[in-house]
């Protein structure tokens, strides 16, 4: 080979590289600002701090479903569970508070064809909703869902998920 061949390739080699770089800065830079990319983090967030919950004794989690619409992101959990539906209630009334969440009053309670609860948070709305109100359970739902703020902190979701209550 001679020197100008070797040399051709050498540039040939360090301009592709230079390419490369570009490309990856270019994303790498770029990506997170995505409307894809944060509606992947919020759903990442929601279902991390779904899992987080500790379940009543004898129920499962039969899955986590996450969803994006219009710039909402929510995670809905399934459960099965063969408690009754004041256990479970119980159970999640003290789960949710010692995660700084707060019961709301349900004003039409008497007149829902499915009975459910609401909490909020400072970061999260979230909704116990129970599948067969009869004397024993078949199920319940969790519907999570950012309250408010489009972007949760990962420091907040994390302190959530841990059950560390609001200021």
């Amino acid at each position: 080979m001679t020197v100008s061949v070797r040399g051709h390739r050498r540039s040939v080699l360090w301009i592709l590289v230079g390419v490369f770089v570009a490309i990856a800065g270019f994303w790498g830079i770029y990506l997170p600002h995505t409307k894809w990319y944060i509606e992947r983090q919020r759903e990442a967030q929601l279902k991390q701090v779904l899992q987080s919950f500790k379940l009543p004794p004898g129920a499962t989690l039969a899955g986590i479903k996450t969803y994006s619409f219009m710039g909402t992101s929510i995670a809905l959990g399934s459960y099965k569970d063969d408690s009754t539906t004041e256990e479970v209630k119980a159970h999640y009334v003290r789960e949710f508070q010692q995660r700084g969440f707060t019961l709301r009053p349900d004003r039409n309670q008497e007149a829902q064809s499915v009975p459910s609860l609401s909490f909020c948070s400072g970061q999260y709305c979230a909704s116990l909703i129970f599948v067969d109100s009869r004397d024993r359970l078949h199920g319940y739902a969790i519907l999570l869902s950012g309250a408010g703020t489009p972007r949760t902190s990962k420091a907040e979701s994390l302190r959530v998920g841990r059950g560390e209550a609001h200021p």
